[in-house]
């Protein structure tokens, strides 16, 4: 099994955040619960999608249809608000 394990995680990140895939860590990463990314991950449906590709896929919105509750869309347009922020920020500064 630890050769399925990927090599840039450590199993104690694993252990920290009470998840078991690469997904889960990159969804917690963005800044949503550990409860928010477990609701997500089943609509994800791949374990090994980094943050910029859980963040493309969010940004589609169709998680929006889906049967979630009300507190997790909540969470999920948060992450994403700010995601969109802190880009639109650093490319204000990129310009002056």
């Amino acid at each position: 099994m630890s050769e399925e394990f990927p090599e840039e995680l450590t199993y104690d990140l694993f252990l920290e955040f009470g998840v078991s895939t690469r997904t889960l860590i990159s969804l917690i990463g963005l800044g949503l619960s550990r409860t928010s990314s477990i609701e997500l991950s089943n609509f994800l449906g791949r374990t090994h999608l980094s943050e910029a590709e859980v963040l493309q896929s969010l940004a589609s919105r169709e998680w929006e249809a889906l049967d979630l509750p009300v507190l997790v869309k909540r969470e999920i347009s948060r992450v994403i608000e700010q995601k969109r922020l802190e880009a639109s920020g650093a490319a204000g500064i990129e310009e002056a």
